[in-house]
């Protein structure tokens, strides 16, 4: 019975049991199926491999943009403290040296700093500084306004991480120092 279906069934569809070209038909359809799955398993084998690779490149980035807002958000604030400490302190250095007070250091708020002068040659003018803390871009910005001129000065920092650590970066990328920048803040009342 099973041979009289077998007679039935087209000639590539039959199993080889009755000829020799069955037989070679067979084994080639054979050798073409493991090295089609041969081909499969490597397709599967390296598609999963570049998935896992994307995965971890992702995660890893992730974990990154994490870790540096946790530096901006607790690091960020003592960087902006620095700010104001070393501005006060070129304040109080400026008024010794020059042998009055022509510099006032002011905290408005936790987040605001003003610094007034009286410049002999050049009057009142002032100054003010703002931190916003949760801002990646615009963390920092200051203007001085003159008496002598309409000539506004102004500077504007991004929070940044470099080298591991919070750090206020310049529109060109550059990242300056708490220093550097409470330098060029003076430097504003200052200059004539």
């Amino acid at each position: 019975m099973t041979s009289k279906l077998y007679d039935k069934l087209p000639l590539h569809v039959k199993l080889p049991c009755q000829n020799s070209f069955a037989n070679v038909s067979h084994l080639t359809l054979k050798a073409n199926l493991s090295t089609e799955m041969t081909m499969s398993n490597n397709w599967a084998l390296q598609a999963a491999e570049n998935l896992k690779q994307r995965m971890e490149a992702k995660n890893r980035a992730e974990a990154k943009v994490v870790h540096e807002q946790n530096l901006r958000d607790t690091d960020g604030p003592l960087l902006w403290g620095d700010v104001r400490r070393i501005a006060k302190e070129l304040c109080t250095d400026l008024n010794r040296e020059y042998g009055k007070t022509i510099a006032n250091f002011e905290i408005v708020a936790a987040t605001e700093m003003r610094i007034t002068t009286e410049v002999p040659d050049t009057g009142h003018r002032e100054f003010s500084a703002t931190f916003r803390p949760g801002d990646t871009l615009g963390a920092m910005e200051w203007v001085t306004h003159r008496s002598d001129s309409n000539n506004v000065q102004s500077g504007e920092y991004q929070l940044g991480v470099v080298d591991g650590k919070a750090a206020f970066i310049t529109a060109t990328g550059a990242h300056e120092t708490a220093q550097a920048i409470a330098e060029k803040m003076l430097d504003s009342l200052i200059c004539p």
